[in-house]
């Protein structure tokens, strides 16, 4: 297992020794959508795959989770989903970079926590195509999903639950 940062987006959700774990998956009331979910995601998502679902992410990373999902599906099935992801990142300063593309320059308000946590990944794409390919979402999905490169890389790593919450990294 390796070591990673990740961060908590509600800045409430976490704290040392939790093993973040697939969680199993209900929708009352929208049979339809729960059998289909059911079939792609038989061993249940992960809490982002949950705010997914739920569409609870701000409207572009919406979309973009949304795009990314249908590409991988078309394109590379062989890859793992990120509903079925814990995210995590190396280095310190990468985490940063990750938490600037959910927390733009001039947001109000919290930023999220980042901690330490423990892994195996299963993945890895450079978050940066997402700036390399503004406008144009479906090219920006296939860059990572290949893996593409990128003259300033910012490497995203997906890790297979069960994952390990070690620390918070409190900042200076």
């Amino acid at each position: 297992m390796d070591v990673f940062y990740h961060l908590d987006r509600t800045g409430n959700s976490l704290q040392s020794g939790q093993v973040l774990e697939l969680i199993p998956l209900t929708l009352r009331g929208r049979p339809e959508s729960e059998a289909s979910l059911k079939e792609r995601f038989p061993k249940g998502v992960t809490r982002f795959g949950i705010d997914i679902i739920h569409e609870r992410l701000e409207s572009a990373a919406l979309e973009r989770e949304i795009k990314l999902e249908a590409v991988r599906l078309a394109h590379y099935p062989h890859r793992p989903s990120r509903s079925v992801s814990v995210f995590g990142c190396k280095q310190l300063e990468d985490m940063d970079g990750v938490r600037g593309q959910f927390f733009p320059f001039g947001h109000q308000g919290p930023r999220g926590r980042i901690w330490k946590i423990e892994g195996w990944s299963i993945f890895e794409a450079n978050m940066n195509v997402f700036i390399d390919y503004f406008s144009n979402m479906t090219a920006a999905a296939h860059a990572y999903w290949s893996q593409e490169e990128s003259e300033r890389p910012l490497i995203e790593y997906l890790l297979k639950p069960p994952v390990t919450v070690l620390e918070e990294i409190l900042e200076a």
